[in-house]
């Protein structure tokens, strides 16, 4: 089964309680310090602090307190129970009916490599709007921007999808400053980054393969706004080798079955 984690200290949420009928996935609350120790939702399962502080991953000694990075115990409880698929999402973010993420390989429209990064809401919006994380002196580039020349299509394994959030898109602290408007992006397709085509993403509505799940670990040494946006540059740059990790990985299975025979 699939697995979607979501870190929480409020009460069940609306946003909890859709993705809670989401019948083809395990939903998993990790809670914290200030998460209300009653927390219950039938179907859900929940992780308190004081369960947490219980659980054999040493891991758990590591992560502060009143901290993303605890998110990082859902991953775990979900790779355990054999997850196949883990997805991120905040307990705030409300799925559509038809919320679903695209299979992981496919034929995909993809940008050409540009060796830098790509404003990805560029393509779905004239709004002049960008990802947290997005570099601040790249803003006014053009070059960051994508056009329809730079699109074709080719069949790509694709390691981890990002979605995007209507109204309430995850921007940074600047936009919020001299903007702050609420966006409603285009349905212009899914787009596949090439290797060495870089757009910060985060872990907002975020579905990743089970051959990732290492890199889903959220930094506890950063803090909390900063934490899933590094994680998703260190998985951005790491994804650009799936191609040789999926072959070792292969090479690997073939030398565990000569050594049976």
């Amino acid at each position: 089964m699939n697995s979607i984690v979501i870190a929480s200290i409020f009460l069940p949420t609306e946003a909890i309680r859709k993705f809670n009928q989401k019948g083809k996935f395990q939903l998993i609350v990790v809670g914290d310090k200030k998460t209300p120790l009653d927390w219950q939702l039938d179907g859900a399962v929940f992780i308190s602090i004081n369960i947490s502080i219980g659980l054999s991953c040493q891991i758990v000694k590591l992560l502060p307190e009143n901290h993303y990075s605890r998110k990082n115990i859902g991953y775990i409880y979900a790779i355990k129970n054999k997850a196949q698929v883990i997805i991120d999402t905040d307990d705030d973010n409300i799925p559509y009916d038809n919320w679903g993420f695209p299979s992981f390989e496919g034929i995909f429209t993809a940008i050409r490599d540009k060796n830098n990064f790509v404003n990805i809401y560029s393509h779905y919006t004239q709004k002049k709007i960008w990802p947290r994380g997005f570099p601040l002196d790249l803003i006014n580039s053009p070059e960051v921007n994508i056009t329809r020349g730079e699109l074709f299509e080719k069949h790509a394994n694709v390691g981890v999808w990002q979605g995007l959030v209507n109204n309430e898109p995850d921007v940074d602290a600047i936009y919020r400053l001299v903007d702050n408007s609420t966006c409603t992006f285009e349905k212009n397709g899914n787009i596949a980054l090439s290797k060495n085509t870089i757009s910060p993403f985060n872990s907002q509505n975020t579905a990743f393969r089970k051959e990732l799940f290492p890199l889903l670990y959220i930094p506890s040494t950063v803090t909390m706004r900063f934490s899933d946006i590094l994680r998703g540059l260190v998985a951005q740059l790491l994804c650009g080798y799936m191609d040789m990790i999926w072959e070792l990985q292969k090479l690997q299975c073939v030398r565990r079955e000569m050594s049976m025979i």
